[in-house]
């Protein structure tokens, strides 16, 4: 007789990229990390667009429910063939990720989403047997998906905060989550706020020339020397492009260098190496790279200001190849210029180490989730003249 393992999953379901973890519970021992692109990115490249496909073409949220289980079936056949478990194996699947991939993940229409008052029909806690949804495991898996908060912000801003710690802080603290569509949330164990941004993928690698996910072969941090560029590649591999950290390292010493001035203008493209092959910057890359540092830093000052408290720690989570240089975030502008650099600290896969902590032990974080949704509210950007001035501001480097 062979005997079943007790292995769980967590899964960080993002707009642009899907990473899992498996673990052993019995023990807590992480066994494999797997990430993939999400698939879902053939029919739209952010939320807003897949919800237009979702409600307006022919069987478009089953359209989009395929893919995202399919990528997840993706994720799960590789976590499992890394540790050399069985699909048997596995009690328990974990999903956080933001209200609109939560619909889509769930067959639930996102309509409610994008019309007043933009709030989901659906966010509670989800547990349903896995199997039912499509998951290529045995039928006494279950698959808990977190609640969601409020607009599009999801269940990764909730794993974030148990990640960060943030709900029990006595002193108030920024967490910052970088991606498509990234989270920005400020708070205490008195009182949270938190709000979504549509950044775009630029700091995930996409809509850049040579940009890329940060898988080997990818340049992921870049350092000046004297004039000379030192580049990182993932995997020690020759380079075959540039991911998000490596995108902030880059433009960072552009603008000191005075390559790229405060406007944002590149005169000609800068080519980081060209063997064996050419990667390059280019004026349209630097555009994407200010449209969203843009978002997030408007959002930080337009939370921070209503928050009222003085902002003492910062944590930065987000889709990077070993973290950011926290120096060139400063410069790029991503962390704010009142907070010192000492007091910053990149969270690594926030999101997905939240799941993890509710993997770990249900009965004991369910209590502080509830916990955090009593004391959370949501603050919504959208058609906000006070956002709109600070964005515009914020372009600038």
């Amino acid at each position: 007789m062979i005997l079943q393992k007790n292995l769980g999953i967590a899964l960080d379901i993002g707009t642009t990229t899907i990473k899992g973890r498996l673990i052993d519970l019995e023990t807590d021992e992480g066994l494999s990390y797997f990430s993939s692109l999400n698939e879902q990115l053939t029919l739209g490249h952010d939320v807003i667009s897949r919800i237009k496909f979702a409600l307006e073409k022919p069987k478009g949220l089953e359209k989009l429910n395929k893919r995202i289980i399919s990528s997840i079936n993706f994720v799960v056949e590789n976590l499992l063939s890394s540790a050399k478990k069985e699909r048997d194996d596995i009690s328990l699947i974990v999903c956080v990720g933001n209200a609109a991939l939560y619909h889509f993940t769930l067959s639930l229409s996102p309509e409610n989403l994008v019309k007043p008052p933009y709030e989901p029909a659906y966010k509670d806690f989800v547990s349903k047997k896995a199997k039912d949804l499509g998951i290529k495991v045995s039928g006494r898996c279950e698959l808990n998906f977190l609640p969601n908060i409020g607009g599009f912000v999801g269940s990764d801003a909730i794993a974030v905060i148990l990640a960060s710690g943030l709900d029990s802080s006595e002193d108030p603290i920024l967490a910052v989550d970088i991606g498509t569509n990234g989270e920005i949330i400020v708070g205490s164990k008195e009182r949270i706020l938190v709000t979504s941004t549509a950044a775009g993928p630029a700091f995930e690698g996409w809509h850049i020339n040579c940009g890329m996910r940060p898988v080997e072969g990818a340049i992921e941090s870049v350092n000046d020397k004297n004039g000379d560029l030192k580049l990182k590649i993932i995997g020690d591999a020759e380079p075959k492009g540039i991911s998000g950290s490596g995108l902030i390292d880059m433009v960072g010493i552009l603008l000191k260098r005075g390559t790229i001035d405060k406007s944002g203008t590149l005169e000609r493209d800068f080519v980081i190496c060209d063997r064996p092959k050419k990667v390059f910057l280019s004026q349209s890359d630097v555009r994407q790279v200010q449209l969203a540092k843009a978002a997030f830093k408007a959002g930080i000052r337009y939370l921070t200001r209503l928050s009222k408290k003085k902002i003492t720690r910062l944590f930065i989570t987000g889709n990077f190849g070993g973290g950011i240089d926290k120096e060139n975030a400063e410069t790029v502008g991503i962390i704010p210029e009142n907070i010192d650099a000492r007091n910053v600290a990149v969270l690594e896969d926030g999101a997905l180490r939240g799941a993890e902590i509710f993997l770990g032990d249900r009965e004991t974080v369910m209590p502080r989730i509830d916990g955090i949704l009593e004391k959370t509210e949501h603050i919504s950007l959208g058609q906000n003249s006070d956002f709109e001035r600070e964005f515009i501001e914020s372009m600038k480097f």
